[in-house]
């Protein structure tokens, strides 16, 4: 008799068989949860093992042949077989015994449930990373253009993380395409990095509050100007010409950059139009890289230090083409400021010098209105030496051209001069804040129904993004989408 799947016939110890001595019942409970696993397959396919099954199906009855009571009597005593025999039976009353205790499920069931568990689990893992490789095929399978268009809407850190993730999207992420309008605000770079950047091809680049960091071996073994040098014209590089960026509006309000490294940027911008320099401190060296870049259109000057006269004079002169400049609350506003007026572009169409206090005069308005005849948008504010004369000659010379004007704080002009503008047909914006109350704002702004009396505090000339003073949260800058 074959026990527990050892040959008598074969000398050599093979590795133990576990056989389950189950009744009719728990051997069809088995045989549904295994086939539903596939693992393994009724008796009836299995021909080979029929009396294997016949002794698991009948435990208690022993059916011994006379050859293998020989052959056992000729290897074993009989005696030990008898004794196996027993204790096997023995085993299997326990087991039935503990399999009806704890509630007709015996450890056989349960080991099966753990195998079906187990691999239910495994199948679900093998999903998930088939599931896992198909994304990945989803996004490997995108054509270039549709990956550009997505990363046109994200940021240059963005934009730079991408291109670290494999080869064919380093080369998306570094199109030109896509570094065309770059927005750097609040961010910390260096004067090599954003050499690079201008490099790529940048036209637009917004650097508001950004703080920008000198190379101390750049500074020390080069030099763009010399601070001791008489000669009123900065001492370039002799190679510093050799390329030109292709930028054309550069925004560094609130920056924190040196002299050295805006003069190393501004001598390479030939085609710059657009610049924003605001609460910078501008020395004589940085005015003559400006006056370098004749194609200005829109300066921004506003709350700079170190402003020289004849900086400026340099600047006015070189660029014809200027049509907005704002130079409010500078250090000119304590000089006398007859030469600029003087050498005022006659195409100018916006002009803010708010801020010169005891400087400005009558005489001044009335050779700026001989100057510029085409202007649109004018601001005066915080003039107290302008008189009721000097609205005068506005509205006279400048009634058919000016859109929006401001005179706040202007405590020498009369009030009632006001409704003089009632006369300008093209005026839509007035400001007058600081000279009259909340009820006297009234009355103009019923005498005057096309205009909007008081409703800009915030003077727009030349900035960048005149639309963040207003509460509109749109990232541009002269009217260019950066990200």
């Amino acid at each position: 008799m074959n026990f527990a799947g050892h040959s008598p016939q074969n000398s050599i110890k093979r590795p133990t068989r576990i056989q389950w001595i189950l009744d009719e019942n728990e051997k069809q409970d088995l045989y549904k949860d295994l086939g539903i696993i596939g693992e393994l397959s009724s008796p009836e396919s299995q021909p080979n093992k029929s009396s294997v099954w016949q002794s698991i199906a009948k435990p208690r009855e022993c059916s011994i042949s006379i050859e293998s009571c020989k052959q056992i009597n000729s290897e074993t005593p009989s005696t030990s077989t008898c004794d196996d025999i027993k204790r096997k039976r023995e085993l299997t009353r326990l087991q039935r015994k503990r399999t009806r205790k704890h509630g007709g499920h015996s450890e056989s069931f349960s080991s099966a449930k753990h195998v079906r568990v187990a691999l239910t689990h495994k199948s679900k893992l093998q999903h998930r990373s088939n599931n896992e490789k198909t994304e990945d095929c989803l996004i490997n399978i995108l054509p270039d253009e549709v990956l550009l268009d997505i990363l046109g809407y994200c940021n240059s850190e963005t934009r730079v993380k991408c291109s670290r993730v494999c080869w064919r999207w380093y080369q998306i992420a570094n199109d030109k395409s896509l570094w065309l309008k770059v927005s750097l605000a609040k961010k910390k770079t260096d004067v090599q990095s954003l050499h690079s950047l201008l490099k790529r091809g940048v036209q637009v680049l917004c650097l508001n509050c950004a703080d920008i960091i000198s190379s101390t071996e750049r500074n020390n073994s080069f030099t763009l100007y010399d601070e001791n040098s008489v000669n009123t014209n900065p001492c370039c590089d002799p190679f510093s010409r050799a390329y030109h960026y292709s930028v054309h509006s550069i925004d560094f309000t609130n920056a924190s950059i040196s002299a050295n490294t805006l003069c190393f940027i501004l001598m390479r911008c030939s085609i710059l139009r657009n610049v924003s320099l605001e609460g910078l401190t501008i020395s004589h060296n940085v005015l003559g890289c400006l006056s370098n870049c004749s194609m200005l259109e829109k300066i921004n000057l506003c709350l700079c230090h170190e402003l020289t006269v004849s900086g400026m004079v340099q600047v006015l002169q070189s660029c014809h083409n200027l049509v907005e400049l704002n130079i409010a609350w500078t250090n000119l506003t304590h000089t006398n400021c007859d030469e600029l007026f003087e050498y005022l572009p006659s195409g100018i169409q916006a002009l803010n010098i708010s801020g010169f206090r005891n400087t400005l005069k009558d005489h001044n308005i009335q050779a700026l209105v001989k100057k510029c005849p085409s202007l649109r948008e004018f601001d005066a504010s915080d003039s107290n030496l302008l008189t009721d004369r000097s609205l005068n000659m506005l509205v006279d010379n400048l009634g058919s051209t000016l859109k929006a004007v401001n005179l706040s704080r202007c405590y020498s002009i009369n009030p009632n001069c006001y409704l003089r503008f009632s006369a300008m047909p093209q005026l839509r914006y007035l400001d007058v804040f600081g000279v009259m109350d909340d009820a006297s704002i009234g009355t103009l702004a019923a005498a005057l129904p096309r205009v909007r009396v008081c409703l800009r505090p915030f003077s727009a000339v030349a900035r960048p993004s005149p639309s963040a003073l207003y509460g509109t949260r749109r990232r541009t800058v002269w009217g260019y989408y950066v990200v």
